[in-house]
């Protein structure tokens, strides 16, 4: 039994992260530029 559920969890689990970097890629490549950006601009003021 334990190694029916290995063998589950070893196919579901990169399945799972492909998934989920997949959908929240996109948002993260948009959102990087926009968190740089909030970082150079509070960081210049204060400079």
């Amino acid at each position: 039994m334990r190694n029916v559920l290995a063998h589950n969890y070893d196919g579901a689990a990169p399945r799972i992260i492909f998934d989920t970097v997949t959908l929240f890629l996109p948002d993260l490549i948009r959102l990087l530029p926009a968190i740089t950006a909030e970082d150079t601009d509070s960081s210049a003021p204060s400079a």
